[in-house]
């Protein structure tokens, strides 16, 4: 399920017309981020599973234990933590009321009203906001000398906090521009904090699947992918190499995967084929894997990728990084296939949408009394709704329609009905937000 949410956001994507997309989660137990750079799940060489490292490529992942059913506490310094310990689907939240006594970040988004007190599941999982008020009272209220409204706040913004350092580890540390992309937020509570852990990224908008397709869009993910697969060539050396040795590896890798695909016995629809080559300097010991453009190989070939090692390794280092004169090595040939096995979806050729305001970078400035404005879009299916601009609050429908714990005046409404939930949404983070297919 971890990379499930990149891959339907991926299909997303292709839908909306995004090329490049941040891909958040956040579920019962943890936060997950995933990259989509000019069309493509960002890959990991190899991956750790129990402390055992696996060498094989993976789609990149960045996870932390931040999720709804996260634990609320206060250290011995006094100190409000959340996470990583997990209240779990047994006994969960306090306001589940099976027994759990300690509070969580969906207890302190029921005492928000950001949960309504109908419940879940379209009211049939009831909430209790009084064993949620108890529970954060005793445990983060209390020892802070707060209310139990300001420690519900706390909760909630650490949440905000700590999903908002993840997304700059995984998006900044890898040499990419927040501005750049757009964020897709989706998980049971993915849509409840999009608008906090994205307001001080920079993306330029953020993307909420509709009504409880959130909350399954990890499944979606699962069931809308492709069959991929790879084939590795271990051959160390220096590089570049001579471009008959070059093509002769990747020719091998090529027969490999076909006969791959066709012990699959299925009949696809449309097959890709990926080149890459794990490069690094000499003496280094982490390598990067370098693209291969779809051309022919020619004898230019090996001086064209070597340059492209240096400047994917210098938009991460920095500028003036390489050190060409150290030497580059070839770690590992690797070839991939994505062989589509379904027909495309109906909603995947929809024109994207035209007539919509041009999103804003955020900005503190951006968050004004001023921008507190619906705006609309032409949807690409007929199903979808319209946009709202970003939500800093989501709660039961009310006559104020504010936070309960806001003394301002009230933000101007703008109304999303889901299947189940009417949400009024306030717009105090200046980014443009809108449901999606």
């Amino acid at each position: 399920m971890l990379s499930g949410g990149v891959i339907g956001g991926q299909r997303l994507a292709e839908q909306l017309g995004h090329r490049n997309v941040i891909t958040t989660d956040v579920g019962g137990t943890t936060f997950l981020a995933g990259l989509i750079v000019d069309g493509e799940p960002v890959m990991a060489p190899g991956s750790i599973v129990n402390q055992f490292p696996i060498n094989a490529a993976t789609i990149r992942v960045h996870t932390i234990g931040s999720g709804g059913g996260a634990l609320a506490s206060v250290d011995a310094g006094g100190n409000l933590r959340l996470g990583p310990q997990s209240a779990e689907a047994v006994p969960g939240p306090a306001c589940y009321g099976n027994g759990g006594t300690r509070p969580t970040n969906t207890d302190a988004n029921l005492v928000l009203g950001i949960l309504s007190e109908r419940g879940l599941l379209g009211g049939r999982k009831p909430l209790s906001k009084e064993l949620a008020r108890e529970a954060i009272r005793v445990h983060v209220a209390d020892p802070l000398g707060l209310t139990v409204d300001e420690a519900a706040i706390a909760i909630h913004e650490v949440q905000n906090a700590q999903a908002g350092d993840l997304l700059r580890r995984a998006v900044v540390q890898a040499g990419y521009d927040p501005r750049d992309f757009v964020a897709y937020a989706f998980g049971g509570a993915g849509p409840a904090h999009c608008a906090g852990y994205c307001r001080d990224l920079g993306v330029a908008e953020v993307v909420v699947p509709l009504g409880p397709v959130a909350s399954a869009f990890s499944a979606y993910g699962l069931a809308a992918s492709d069959v991929a697969l790879s084939a590795e060539l271990s051959d160390p050396s220096s590089f570049p190499v001579d471009h008959g040795v070059l093509a002769a590896h990747f020719d091998r890798l090529e027969a490999d995967l076909q006969r791959s695909l066709d012990r699959q016995k299925v009949k696809f629809h449309d097959v890709t084929l990926q080149r890459e080559i794990d490069l690094r300097y000499s003496m280094q010991v982490n390598e990067l894997a370098v693209t291969l453009p779809d051309t022919e190989i020619t004898e230019r070939s090996g001086d064209e990728i070597v340059e492209r090692f240096e400047e994917q390794y210098e938009r991460i280092n920095g500028s003036g990084a390489g050190f060409r004169e150290a030497g580059v090595q070839a770690i590992t040939y690797r070839m991939r296939a994505k062989a589509g096995w379904a027909s495309p979806s109906s909603c995947r050729t929809s024109p994207t949408p035209t007539a919509r305001t041009p999103p804003r970078r955020c900005s503190r400035s951006a968050r004004s009394a001023s921008t507190r404005r619906s705006v609309s879009w032409t949807p690409p299916c007929t199903a979808t709704p319209g946009c709202v601009r970003a939500t800093s609050w989501w709660g039961p429908r009310s006559s104020t329609c504010r936070p309960p714990w806001s003394s301002s005046r009230p933000a101007s409404p703008a109304w999303w009905t889901g299947s189940a939930t009417s949400y009024c949404v306030t717009s105090d983070h200046g980014l443009p937000v809108r449901t999606a297919p």
